[in-house]
C-alpha cells in the first residue's frame, strides 16, 4: 500500500481513504490468472513448436503478470483522501501518469452518487461525484457502500 501521509501538510490526519470496489480488482486479477495459466494447459502443443513455443509461452505469462501488476498498482493509487480540512483526490492514468487534486472541503458544492445497472445498486457499489463550487468535478468509480461515504464527507464538512 502507498504512503499517502507524504503527500499531506504536517498537521493533517488521513480520516479515511476510499478506494474503488475490490470486486472489480480482483476480476481484472483473476482474469490475469487464467491468461497466465493457459501456456501450462497447453504444455505438449507448446513444447513441440520448439524454442519458438517457449518464447510464445514466456511472453504470454509476462503479459499476464504485468497486467495483474497494472491492475493492482491502478487500483491502489486511485482514491480519495478525507482529512478534516481538505479532500485529496489521487489518481493514475496509464501506466507512469500519476497526479493529485486537492481542495479544501468549503468548496463542495454538491455530492452525487450514480449507479450504473442493477448489479450495482443492489451491491450498493456506485460512482461518486464531488462537485465543487468552481464548476468542476472529482469522481471515483465504483465505490462500495457509496452512500455512507456521501453520508461521512458531509458528516466531516457539517
Amino acid at each position: 500500500m502507498i504512503n499517502f501521509n507524504k503527500y499531506l501538510e504536517n498537521n493533517e490526519e488521513v480520516l479515511d481513504i476510499i478506494h474503488s470496489s475490490k470486486i472489480f480488482l480482483y476480476f481484472k486479477i483473476l482474469l490475469a490468472t487464467i491468461v497466465f495459466l493457459i501456456p501450462f494447459f497447453f504444455m505438449l502443443p507448446v513444447l513441440s513448436l520448439g524454442i519458438k513455443g517457449v518464447s510464445l509461452s514466456l511472453l504470454i505469462i509476462f503479459i499476464a503478470s504485468f497486467g495483474a501488476f497494472r491492475a493492482y498498482s491502478q487500483w491502489s493509487y486511485n482514491c480519495i483522501i478525507l482529512t478534516k480540512k481538505r479532500v485529496y483526490r489521487f489518481y493514475q492514468e496509464g501506466f507512469f501518469r500519476r497526479g493529485i487534486k486537492e481542495f479544501y472541503l468549503d468548496n463542495i458544492d454538491e455530492i452525487d452518487i450514480e449507479y450504473r445497472g442493477l448489479i450495482s445498486k443492489i451491491f450498493k457499489i456506485g460512482d461518486l461525484v464531488i462537485y465543487l463550487k468552481n464548476n468542476k468535478y472529482i469522481d471515483l468509480d465504483d465505490v462500495k457502500d457509496v452512500k455512507r461515504v456521501k453520508n461521512k464527507i458531509w458528516e466531516i464538512i457539517n
